[in-house]
């Protein structure tokens, strides 16, 4: 939104036009984050399973980031494993060969992001060489040219699963993401859904 004001001299004649921008879309798109979170708070209130809340916000951060789409893995009670848990957008072959993924330093996107709690960034999965070979050829297939993922966290640093965003173009699949606080927002926004859903619930696999 373009908003024009005049500059006055001291006699109050007009002597220039300036104009200020608001980017009303990225405050769009902040407020539908903060609204999907308040519906997953009363959907869990309301008793819905965690797998259910999850795939609100991812189908919620969907919107946001088209033609890319998210999922959510979470952590098997082991610790050594995630289980796709989220995700409607995601092609059903993908979401299959990652059940489960382990967690290694080596273990491919989600695996290496939960064991390293850290976020990891994959620009072309064609080749780049941290990516697992046996899974290259399909997920080019399913439409992923480029990932990140960024763990889930506790505040003292526990994983609790993983959040992922594949891109159907070999780029840094961020981009265009900054504005509306993703880079942050759904890891954060699944952890705390997850802590009010509470802890020592069952995974549904």
């Amino acid at each position: 939104m373009i908003r024009y004001n005049p500059m006055l001299d001291e006699a109050g004649k007009v002597i220039r036009w300036y104009a200020t921008g608001t980017d009303t879309e990225d405050r769009k798109q902040i407020e539908t984050l903060r609204a999907a979170e308040k519906r997953a708070l009363e959907m869990i209130v309301d008793g819905a399973r965690l797998n259910d809340v999850l795939d609100h916000l991812c189908t919620t951060i969907d919107a946001q980031v088209s033609p890319s789409v998210t999922t959510a893995l979470l952590m098997d009670p082991d610790g050594t494993r995630l289980w796709p848990s989220a995700g409607p957008g995601v092609r059903r072959e993908w979401i299959s060969a990652m059940r489960p993924a382990p967690v290694a330093k080596e273990a491919g996107l989600r695996g290496t992001a939960a064991f390293l709690k850290q976020g990891v960034i994959v620009t072309d999965v064609a080749t780049d060489p941290g990516w697992p070979e046996q899974y290259r050829v399909l997920a080019i297939r399913n439409g992923i040219r480029a990932a990140w993922s960024e763990p889930i966290l506790t505040n003292d640093k526990r994983v609790l699963g993983t959040f992922a965003l594949y891109s159907a173009e070999s780029r840094d699949p961020r981009r265009g993401c900054q504005a509306t606080g993703i880079p942050t927002g759904p890891g954060k926004l699944q952890s705390r859904s997850f802590r009010k859903f509470g802890r020592g619930q069952k995974i549904r696999q």
